[in-house]
C-alpha cells in the first residue's frame, strides 16, 4: 500500500488537488483514450492507468498465492496418504513376524526334500572324483571355460596339515595301520612317536565337454604322499556316457558310504582302493546303478621261507627261516566286479557288490615251479541311512564284506600285503585264505558347524594250518572323532583311534594314537 501511494504522488501534477484525485470517478478504458480529452482529463487517465496496473499485480499474485497454497494442500493430502501407507505397512510387517514365531514345524516331505538336497551337495562335495555322482550333472559350479571351445575345466583339492602321535609302536608315524602293531614277542620298536606332515594334500583338475554324441569328462588328481613326499597318482580317468577308462576307485568300493575321518589310511576292515579299470555304468532308473567293470588283479600271495636252516649253529642259517613273505604276484586275467546300488530320498541307499578275483603267483624259492593260481570270490554289502535318535540330520554308515582269495579288496590286509592266499610249503598249491571284514560308524551332529564320527571296524581271516604262529589272524579297531568347519571350505578335527593284532596262535598287541588336522578346500 506505501508502494502505491508513493507511485501516486510521483504521477500527480504539482497543481493538482490530491482531494480531486481521491474524488474523482475512475476513468474506463475508453474514457483514457479518448483524443478529445482536455490536459486535466489527460493527468486522470495516467493516474487510472497505474491503478489498473497495480491491481493486475496484485491479483497475479493472488492467483500465484492461491496456486501455491493449492498445491501445499495436495503435497499435504499425499504426505498423509504415504504416512497412512507406510503405517499400514509396518503394521503388517509386524503380523508377518508373528506368524513367523507361530509358523508350525516343517513337514515330514518338507524335511526329507532338505535332506536330499543336503546330501546331494555332501556327496559332491567330499568326493568330486567319484564318476557316478558327477554324471549327468547339467552344470559345472566353479568352471572356467575354455576360450574358442565348448569346454570347461576346472581347479580343485585342499590343503591338509596333519599332527599325529603315537603312544604305541607302529610301523608307520603318519597314520594307523592296524595290521603293524606289534605283539607279544614281537620286536617292540619305538614306543611314543610324532609326526607333523602336509603330504595328503591334494591337487586336481577336471574337464567336461559337451560334444554332439555326448558329454565328455576327464579327472587327474595327485597328492604328495609318495617316498620324499613326491607327487603321487591318485586317478586319471577318461568318460564318454557311461563309459569310463582309467585309474579310479574301484567298484567294489562304496564313495557314498565312507564316515569322516581324519586318520590317512582309513578303516581296517573297509574297502578303498583305486585300480586301472574298464566300467560300464548304464542308467537303469532314476534311483538303480548298475556298474560292471574289468579291474586290474593285483594278486597278494605269501610264500613261508623255507630257505636255509633255522639252526643258528649252521653256516646256512636263515633268521627269517618260517616266516611269511610276499611271492610275486603275476597276473593273467583282469578281475571282473559287477554293483548294484538302490537310493532313496537323493541320499540313503544300500549297495551290493561280487568279485571274481584272479590269485596268481609264481613261488620264488624254486623258479622251475609252474605258475600258480586260484580263483578268489567276494560278496560286499554297504549303504548308509538316516538314525534321527538324537539329531535329524544324524546317520550310520556300514560295509560288510566276506569272501575267499579277496583279502586285497580290504584294506587292512592290503596294507599289510600277502592275505589273499599262501603257498604250501612245496610250493605246489595256493591256499585261498577266508575273511570276513567289516565295519560301522555313527555320525552325529552337534550343530550345523559341529559334528562327531564313532567307528568300529573288524577283519577276520581263517589261517591255514601250516602257516606260521605270527600270522595275521584278526585286527580290531575303534576311533571317535570331532570336526568343526567354521567355513564350507575349513575343518579342523581332533581323532582319537585305538586298535588291536591277533595272531594265529593267539598272541595280542594294541596301539592308541591321536590325530590333528586342519584342511582348506579350495
Amino acid at each position: 500500500m506505501v508502494l502505491a501511494i508513493a507511485l501516486l504522488a510521483i504521477s500527480v501534477p504539482e497543481s493538482a488537488d490530491c482531494q480531486d484525485i481521491f474524488e474523482r470517478p475512475e476513468p474506463s478504458g475508453q474514457e483514457a483514450a479518448d483524443p478529445g480529452a482536455t490536459p486535466g482529463d489527460a493527468g486522470s487517465a495516467d493516474t487510472g492507468a497505474a491503478l489498473n496496473e497495480l491491481r493486475a499485480l496484485l491479483e497475479e499474485q493472488r492467483r500465484q498465492i492461491q496456486s501455491q497454497q493449492a498445491r501445499i494442500e495436495s503435497q499435504q493430502e499425499e504426505l498423509a496418504s504415504q504416512t497412512t501407507l507406510l503405517q499400514s505397512m509396518q503394521t503388517r510387517l509386524d503380523q508377518l513376524a508373528m506368524e513367523q514365531e507361530k509358523l508350525p514345524e516343517l513337514t515330514p516331505e518338507e524335511v526329507k526334500l532338505r535332506e536330499e538336497l543336503a546330501g546331494l551337495q555332501e556327496q559332491l562335495s567330499a568326493i568330486p572324483e567319484d564318476p557316478v555322482a558327477a554324471l549327468g550333472e547339467e552344470s559345472f559350479p566353479g568352471s572356467i571355460r575354455i576360450p574358442g571351445t565348448s569346454a570347461a575345466m576346472k581347479i580343485g583339492g585342499f590343503v591338509k596339515g596333519t599332527l599325529v602321535k603315537s603312544f604305541d609302536p607302529l610301523a608307520t608315524t603318519d597314520r594307523f595301520i592296524v595290521g603293524t602293531i606289534p605283539v607279544a614277542g614281537a620286536e617292540p620298536g619305538v614306543e611314543e612317536e610324532s609326526s607333523l606332515t602336509a603330504n595328503q594334500s591334494r591337487l586336481n583338475l577336471e574337464m567336461r565337454d559337451k560334444t554332439g554324441v555326448g558329454e565328455l569328462r576327464g579327472f587327474i588328481e595327485a597328492d604328495f604322499a609318495a617316498s620324499g613326499d613326491t607327487f603321487r597318482l591318485r586317478h586319471a580317468y577318461g568318460q564318454y556316457r557311461s563309459l569310463l577308462t582309467g585309474k579310479t576307485w574301484s567298484t567294489f568300493f562304496d564313495p557314498l558310504a565312507g564316515p569322516e575321518e581324519v586318520d590317512f589310511e582309513g578303516i581296517n576292515g573297509r574297502t578303498i582302493l583305486r585300480q586301472t579299470q574298464i566300467r560300464f555304468f548304464p542308467r537303469i532308473g532314476r534311483d538303480w546303478d548298475l556298474q560292471i567293470a574289468l579291474e586290474d588283479p593285483q594278486s597278494e600271495v605269501s610264500e613261508i621261507d623255507l630257505t636255509g636252516s633255522p639252526d643258528p649253529d649252521d653256516p646256512a642259517y636263515n633268521p627269517s627261516f618260517g616266516e611269511e613273505n610276499i611271492a610275486d604276484g603275476v597276473s593273467e586275467w583282469p578281475d571282473l566286479i559287477a554293483s548294484i546300488r538302490r537310493t532313496w530320498f537323493g541320499r540313503w541307499h544300500l549297495k551290493t557288490a561280487f568279485v571274481a578275483h584272479q590269485v596268481r603267483a609264481q613261488y620264488s624259492q624254486d623258479p622251475d615251479l609252474p605258475t600258480k593260481n586260484e580263483l578268489g570270490l567276494g560278496f560286499s554289502a554297504s549303504g548308509a541311512f538316516k538314525a534321527p535318535w538324537f539329531g535329524e540330520r544324524d546317520n550310520i554308515k556300514f560295509q560288510a564284506i566276506m569272501g575267499e582269495g579277496i583279502g586285497h579288496y580290504v584294506n587292512d590286509p592290503s596294507s599289510v600285503g600277502g592275505q589273499d592266499g599262501v603257498f604250501t610249503p612245496d610250493g605246489s598249491k595256493i591256499k585261498t585264505l577266508p575273511i570276513v571284514a567289516g565295519f560301522a560308524a555313527y555320525q552325529h551332529w552337534w550343530s550345523d558347524t559341529l559334528r562327531s564320527n564313532f567307528i568300529v571296524s573288524g577283519v577276520q581271516l581263517d589261517n591255514e594250518d601250516f602257516q606260521p604262529f605270527d600270522a595275521y589272524k584278526r585286527t580290531i579297531r575303534a576311533s571317535g572323532n570331532l570336526f568343526w568347519s567354521p567355513t564350507p571350505r575349513v575343518d579342523v578335527a581332533a581323532e582319537f583311534i585305538w586298535g588291536q593284532r591277533t595272531n594265529k596262535n593267539g598272541d595280542e598287541g594294541d596301539a592308541s594314537q591321536i590325530q590333528f588336522a586342519t584342511t582348506y578346500r579350495f
